[in-house]
């Protein structure tokens, strides 16, 4: 309950920034301006059944609208990255998928939202499509 609350007052949890953090650190130089333009355009972050997987929007006028928003050249569905989080003996893996050349969502294969606000998880990002390294 106490996340939820928290998440209500920030527009990213700290498993989310040092998340998406990591990512830009393993983006090459090039591409690291259009992930941050990106991540400051998004106005909604949907978190679904556990945080198991995190949902963002450019919303305008209450409709989806990216334009304007700098993209990567894939403008298809594909995976950006793989991290795995770790705490507790636990390991969650994510995938970082961008649709229409955006970052659209973060998949997890277990709730994440416990993890959310603890500083004593490790964070990884193993694997990041090879066109933006």
């Amino acid at each position: 309950m106490f996340s939820g609350i928290q998440a209500l007052f920030c527009k990213w949890t700290p498993w989310e920034s040092r998340l998406l953090a990591g990512l830009s650190q393993s983006l090459a130089e090039r591409h690291r301006p259009i992930l941050q333009a990106q991540l400051d355009a998004i106005t909604k972050i949907q978190r679904i059944v556990g945080w198991t997987e995190i949902d963002f929007y450019v919303m305008k006028r209450g409709r989806v609208a990216w334009d304007g928003v700098p993209c990567f050249d894939d403008t298809s569905e594909f995976r950006l990255a793989r991290a795995r989080t770790i705490c507790d003996g636990v390991t969650v893996q994510s995938e970082l998928t961008c649709l229409s050349g955006h970052l659209f969502c973060i998949e997890s294969d277990a709730p994440v939202k416990h993890l959310a606000f603890r500083p004593d998880v490790q964070l990884q990002i193993y694997e990041i499509d090879s066109r933006y390294a």
